[in-house]
Order: structure tokens, then sequence, then C-alpha cells
């Protein structure tokens, strides 16, 4: 690329460079001009000198502008021409890797074509599946709550109580539970951390049953949120406590009465320090009838001591005379899902009020040390109460 950089105004400077020397034949006054001329030619010359100078140096300068133009324009060009050519040769390849993805679909359908008729086959079979398990879970429902009514049925023996009558432990566990586990308004508050668990289910006109209802801490909870609840005891003396506070509470069997309900007409079936008391039969029986009585998306909450706690598995468990076996959280989670509920849940419940060392402490000791520190921490430290939460 060429350029002339010469503009009119350089012209001009160029043309009058000689201060109008030498004077051409045929100009006006000529002779009168070679005389002015020549007298003031001892002051001109130097500015004449000085004029080619600067243009002398003007041309130079414009040669040097010229080459740097057009070293700019062929690195330009060079470097447009390597753009370009990593454009085409990406799309190049953009077009091949095209060629071979279609390449490959088209023999991918080709290979699956045979196959298309087993597609609905096997949708079918999945939503088979899916029915004759839920199937199967109701079923075992309806076997247990057959099981509940053959057993009922069955004349009494003589070491069985009438359901009707207070028993003995009836009139101690009350004072028992108010010395052991603390005041009602301690209880209402640890409960109310379920409170966004069964809020959040599209409930209808579906009650929520507390079965183990106990003197009716959860259903005041519930009450005081309008959410619509009720609860089965056998003891008798805890069904007058929560009744005496204008709670809907009901004296009978919590297996019984879950037999009896209508399938699906729960929202939730909620168990608070009851598995503990049944052997491991009765709570998969349990588990079952919940099963069956929950509604489809129902929640069933169950709250146990927690063995990993150590002062609770060594100790504390036991305090209940009518307690039978810690349930350790794998375990009840475990039977939980066994029994066809989904999205189970293990949730720790601290309640203590020590605090963990800090790091900075552990770091100051031996390595040993602080790794049987951890390790005690960790389980004198555990939650004293977890719960399961599981939907149908």
């Amino acid at each position: 690329m060429t350029t002339d950089f010469e503009s009119p105004s350089l012209r001009t400077a160029r043309a009058h460079a000689d201060v109008g020397l030498p004077v051409e034949r045929g100009a006006r006054f000529r002779l009168l001009k070679r005389i002015v001329y020549r007298v003031s030619w001892v002051f001109l010359r130097h500015q004449v000198a000085l004029n080619h100078a600067l243009l002398d140096e003007l041309a130079i300068l414009r040669e040097e502008r010229a080459a740097t133009l057009a070293a700019l324009d062929n690195r330009f060009d060079l470097a447009l021409r390597q753009v370009f050519d990593e454009l085409r040769d990406h799309v190049a390849r953009s077009a091949d890797e095209h060629v071979r993805l279609a390449q490959e679909l088209s023999e991918l359908s080709s290979r699956m074509e045979p196959l298309s008729p087993l597609v609905p086959v096997v949708e079918d079979l999945a939503e088979r599946v899916a029915r004759e398990a839920s199937a199967m879970h109701l079923a075992r429902a309806e076997a247990a709550i057959v099981v509940e009514r053959v057993r009922r049925a069955l004349p009494p023996s003589n070491l069985e109580l009438r359901e009707d009558l207070p028993s003995a432990w009836d009139d101690l566990y009350l004072p028992f539970e108010d010395v052991f586990r603390g005041s009602a308004e301690l209880i209402r508050s640890r409960l109310s951390v379920y409170l966004p668990d069964v809020a959040g289910l599209d409930r209808g006109d579906r009650p929520v049953v507390d079965v183990g209802c106990g003197p009716g801490d959860w259903l005041a909870v519930l009450a005081a949120e309008d959410i619509r609840a009720y609860g089965v005891d056998s003891n008798l003396r805890s069904v007058e406590r929560a009744q005496a506070l204008g709670l809907d509470a009901r004296h009978g069997d919590a297996f019984a009465h879950l037999a009896g309900v209508p399938a699906g007409s729960l929202a939730a079936v909620t168990a608070f320090h009851l598995v503990e008391h049944v052997t491991t039969e009765q709570l998969v029986e349990l588990l079952d009838l919940a099963y069956r009585a929950l509604m489809p998306g129902g929640l069933v909450i169950l709250e146990t001591p927690n063995p990993d706690n150590f002062m609770v598995g060594t100790s504390n468990f036991y305090l209940d005379p009518t307690h039978r076996n810690p349930l350790p959280p794998p375990l009840l989670a475990f039977l939980v899902g066994s029994r066809g509920f989904r999205d189970t849940s293990v949730r720790p419940l601290r309640r203590g009020t020590l605090e963990p060392a800090p790091p900075s402490a552990l770091a100051a000791l031996d390595p040993a040390v602080a790794a049987i520190i951890e390790l005690l921490q960790e389980h004198l430290l555990a939650g004293e109460d977890y719960a399961v939460l599981a939907y149908r």
C-alpha cells in the first residue's frame, strides 16, 4: 500500500522555498526585482537555506511515515490473514465434527431401531412394578390389621389387665415424666422444631395423629398453630391430663386405632418416645399400619433416645423401666425405609449445654490425646435424642 502524504500547503511551501529567485523571464518589473533581490540576498540566502533544510527534513519524515504505515499495513494483513486461516480451520473442524456426530447418531439410531418396540413394554413393566410395590406395602399393612383384630378377638390371659382401668404404672408414669423429662414448656419448645415439617404438608382436611400422645404436649403445639390433630395413648392418666387442657386425646391402643382408620385418611403420624417401648415386631407392625393410614405424601415422625450419646446409651435410657432396647439411628432409618417410606432422614437433636473444645485447644495437645478427646466429644456431645422423618 502506497500513499502520497504531500499536502497542498507543503506543495505551496516547496514552490516558495527560494523566495521568488531566480526572477523568471517576462516577469513584470523583472529588472527592478533583480536589483532588489541582489541587494537583499545577503539576508535572504539564509532563509532560502533554512527553507530547503526544512523541506528535506519533511521529506525524510514523510518517507519514514510511509515506511511505518507500510509495515503496519503488512502486519495487519498478516494478522487478519492468520485470523481468517484459524477461523477457516475451526469451521472445517466443526463441520467434520458435525458430520462425525451425525454419523454416530445415525449408527446409534440404527442400532436402537430394533429395540424401539420394547420401549412401551419396558415403560409398562416399570409402571407395573411400582404399582405392585405399593400394593405390597398396602397388603402388608392390611395383614397387620387382620393380625391385630385376631389378637384382640382372642380371650385375654390372666396376666392381661382391662384397658378401661388405669394400672398402677398409669398412676406413676406422669409423676415420673415430670421429674425426668422436664416441664411441659420445655418439652413443647423442643417439639416445635417439627412444625415446619407438618405445616409444609398439603393436608387438606386430614388430621395429624400422635400415637403415644402422653399428656398432649405435641397436640398443644399443633393446636396453637390451628393444625387439626388428635392423640391416642394407652395411659389413662396421661389422656385425662390432656383432655383437661381441652386437647383431643383418646384412650386406646395405638395399633388398634391405626388399623381402624380409613386408608389414606391421615396427613401425618407422629410418635415421640414411643418406639423404644415396643418390640421390633411391634415396631414393624406400627410402620405398616402408619403407611396404610397415611395419604400419599403423608409424613411419619419418630423421635427416640439416641444411644450414640454415651450418657444416653449407658445410663439415661434405662431410667425408664418400660424401655425395651435402644434403637441406633441407622437401624431405625433402615426399618422405616424397608416398609416403603421414601426420603428417609435422620435428625439429631442436641439438647445439652456443653460445647466441644475449640480446635486450637486440641492442636496444642499430643495428637494421640487429641484423637481420644475428639472421640469422647463425638459421643458425649452427640444429640441426646434423634428423629427419623419419612414420607408415604
